[in-house]
């Protein structure tokens, strides 16, 4: 809970890194997964994988699982049972976010007239009580959008409108999970200087109550506070007019 805990990916499946808040130091951690890790998230006290296993369907297609695993359980995984309303055609483009012991799964794919298209299908497993809920829809449709918690909310942005395309949505959205509804926060200012599509490369990182936005082309990062975003100081070791970071950077950034 004071540590950053990065799985790594099929290069070497079980392992893992942690970054100490305390100590600032990383230690090696493994905690026996199996799989490529596809997405990722802490749900207090698990930590929730979306994997992509080593093994195919008879008609070839990859299988995907959610699985999860309780600190201090080590090297000790459990299968997620799969959702109502599945993982979608591409499991690949599901974003998941933990909140108070529930995982949320957004970003899942249809298939309609040989085209896969976004759905606006929102999921949530409890990790206590191991059962699934269907949450209300998100007002937008989206895939492998940036979701994360910032004051009890799941914010939701820079997803993608269309799968073929790369190009982004600066629409925000915010779902309170007491209420179960979604609200539309302000949109994420643009400019016209793009030489990529809009949002990609993206990250996006939480502290404090604030939410902060990394990696748009020819922009500093962005702070979304009291429903307005404003500037921040450009990240002194990249070059003027980015501000590309990973997500787990960007959050030790604002921790230490």
């Amino acid at each position: 809970r004071n540590e950053l805990v990065n799985l790594k990916t099929a290069e070497s499946p079980g392992d893992g890194d942690a970054f100490s808040l305390e100590t600032n130091q990383w230690r090696p951690v493994d905690v026996g997964q199996v799989g490529d890790v596809s997405s990722q998230t802490f749900a207090d006290p698990f930590i929730v994988a979306l994997l992509r296993k080593d093994e195919l369907t008879a008609d070839g297609a990859e299988i995907y699982c959610l699985e999860s695993h309780r600190l201090g359980d080590d090297g000790n995984w459990v299968d997620i049972p799969p959702p109502p309303l599945g993982l979608g055609a591409d499991p690949s483009l599901v974003t998941i976010c933990g909140l108070h012991g529930v995982v949320y799964v957004l970003g899942t794919t249809e298939m309609r007239r040989r085209k896969e298209i976004p759905t606006n299908n929102m999921q949530a497993f409890d990790l206590t009580s191991r059962a699934w809920r269907v949450c209300p829809p998100m007002p937008e449709k989206c895939v492998d959008p940036l979701m994360l918690e910032v004051n009890g909310r799941l914010f939701v942005l820079c997803g993608r409108v269309d799968v073929d395309d790369e190009i982004r949505s600066n629409a925000v959205y915010a779902f309170d999970p007491t209420s179960e509804t979604w609200t539309r926060e302000r949109s994420v200012p643009t400019n016209q200087l793009q030489t990529v599509p809009w949002g990609l490369g993206a990250s996006a990182a939480a502290h404090d109550g604030r939410l902060v936005l990394f990696g748009l082309e020819h922009s500093p990062p962005l702070e979304l506070v009291d429903g307005a975003w404003s500037p921040l100081p450009q990240l002194p070791c990249l070059g003027p007019g980015y501000s590309s970071l990973s997500p787990q950077l960007g959050s030790l950034l604002l921790w230490c």
